[in-house]
């Protein structure tokens, strides 16, 4: 009879099989772990440096610059809008409305004034002196440079005073556009004189609008009897 083949003394070398095997499992998991940051740093590399093609990311790109024109316009516009209209809205509250005028020119770039329209009755002009209708200057915003007279007019947001006379009245644009301050003749950026004439029928309040042909809008002025213009010309 054979003698049994004792298990207990394969138990250390079963052991130290298993135990080599669970090293070299070990080692070949820590290799695929060290590999993944590895492989990792060498993707973001190879596009931080360009190494990719660039054609399949070019309708992408291409996508993003035609939206950023876009994106800066309407930036732009509200922007300047907000020119025209915070001095005004923050010297006028409290008071009478007011009303906009509006010249689209071609290129869709947009002319604005924006002012009270004062019922005659109630308003006195004086000859002479610049006129604020109801204490508030006219506000010009422009997303055009304009040429008024010999005078350029920058991209902005300014006051206009009309100086009413007998004869024909006179038209100024001050840079000055500080709600409540008083007219300074110094910031004057522009003055150029206006046709004047008389009309049948008066208006009863203060009318303001513009007349547009090709790149020029024609600024008109009604109060009463009394109709005068004034030419900006875009550039």
């Amino acid at each position: 009879m054979q003698p049994q083949p004792d298990y207990l003394s394969f138990r250390p070398l079963r052991i130290a099989k298993e135990r080599n095997l669970l090293s070299r499992r070990l080692r070949q998991t820590s290799r695929v772990t060290l590999a993944v940051p590895s492989v990792l740093s060498a993707f973001f590399l190879s596009v931080s440096l360009n190494l990719f093609p660039k054609k399949p990311f070019r309708r992408y790109t291409s996508a993003r610059r035609l939206s950023i024109p876009m994106s800066a316009t309407i930036v732009w516009r509200a922007v300047l809008i907000s020119l025209l209209l915070t001095p005004c809205l923050a010297a006028q509250s409290g008071s009478a409305a007011t009303s906009t005028t509006t010249c689209n020119l071609d290129d869709g770039r947009q002319v604005y004034v924006r002012y009270v329209p004062v019922p005659n009755n109630k308003e006195k002009v004086s000859n002479g002196k610049p006129w604020a209708p109801a204490g508030v200057p006219m506000t010009l915003f422009t997303e055009a440079q304009l040429s008024l007279g010999s005078s350029l007019i920058p991209v902005g947001a300014y006051t206009v005073y009309p100086i009413p006379a007998r004869g024909n009245w006179t038209l100024v644009v001050n840079k000055n556009v500080t709600p409540g301050a008083a007219y300074d003749e110094k910031q004057d950026i522009a003055r150029a004189p206006m046709e004047s004439a008389q009309v049948e029928q008066p208006s009863e309040a203060l009318e303001v609008a513009f007349a547009h042909v090709g790149p020029r809008c024609t600024l008109r002025i009604y109060m009463g009897k009394t109709a005068s213009f004034a030419d900006f010309t875009a550039k």
